[in-house]
């Protein structure tokens, strides 16, 4: 399923170094923290995943987006490959820019 350099998840984005390592438990079973970044992957993917597409899909380099976004580029590296915990203001700032909107729905 991964190498030790990226991960492909079943949609096809490939997730940066290192990656495997965080998607592991790293030995805590059944700690809290694990149960919860578990239960939090999918929707982590699915906005890394649509990020790194509709950025691509601009042709804007994560430094380019960064800048419209007024953030740092590796604050836009850590979104998209899943290392960092962005805050809502800042997705939806990066949202914005790429002409997507964050939306809340019930389940």
């Amino acid at each position: 399923m991964y190498n030790s350099s990226s991960l492909e998840t079943s949609t096809g984005y490939v997730l940066g170094r290192g990656a495997h390592k965080r998607l592991r438990t790293n030995g805590a079973k059944n700690s809290v923290k694990s149960r919860r970044w578990k239960a939090e992957l999918p929707l982590r993917l699915a906005i890394a995943s649509a990020i790194f597409t509709q950025r691509s899909m601009m042709g804007l380099s994560q430094v380019e987006l960064a800048r419209k976004a007024r953030l740092r580029q590796p604050r836009v590296s850590e979104i998209e490959s899943l290392s960092g915990n962005p805050t809502l203001e800042t997705l939806d700032s990066v949202a914005r820019v790429l002409g997507l909107k964050l939306v809340m729905t019930t389940r």
